[in-house]
């Protein structure tokens, strides 16, 4: 949801309004493309105008930036749009809880040590391989 996170509104100074870590003054034209999976295929997207309600999402324009065909695709239906300045927002996606990251993290720790022990012991058998054997000579009694 917006929120009005003006410091002052004496009237020289446009509203800023803050969606998420986004601040944008008040009037300043925005377009958001929403990525849904709501719609199966592109003949079920309604064609007129309907209302969805609320849509919460996470914006992803570092993750997934508008590149080739999209952006081609969207500078044909939009030629005058800058596409560098659309968000897009990836409805219903929420960031990684902490226990996840954690979860990750353990183990990508659990490969290296895994790891580093494997190159250990390969060590340890190839050097074993590669020392002379010594002859001894044994005398009988």
């Amino acid at each position: 949801m917006w929120r009005d996170v003006s410091q002052t509104n004496d009237g020289r100074n446009p509203r800023v309004l803050e969606i998420g870590n986004l601040k944008v003054a008040d009037g300043v034209d925005i377009a958001i493309l929403v990525k849904t999976k709501q719609f199966k295929t592109v003949g079920a997207i309604p064609y007129e105008s309907k209302k969805f309600g609320p849509v919460q999402g996470m914006i992803i324009n570092e993750i997934h930036p508008i590149e080739g065909e999209e952006r081609k695709l969207l500078l044909t239906a939009f030629p005058k749009m800058d596409v560098d300045k659309i968000l897009i927002l990836d409805a219903g996606r929420a960031p990684t809880s902490a226990a996840a990251y954690l979860g990750l993290l353990a183990g990508e720790l659990a490969l290296v040590i895994t790891g580093v022990g494997v190159l250990v012991v390969q060590n340890r058998q190839s050097t074993a391989e590669s020392q002379p054997v010594q002859q001894r000579e044994f005398t009988q009694v």
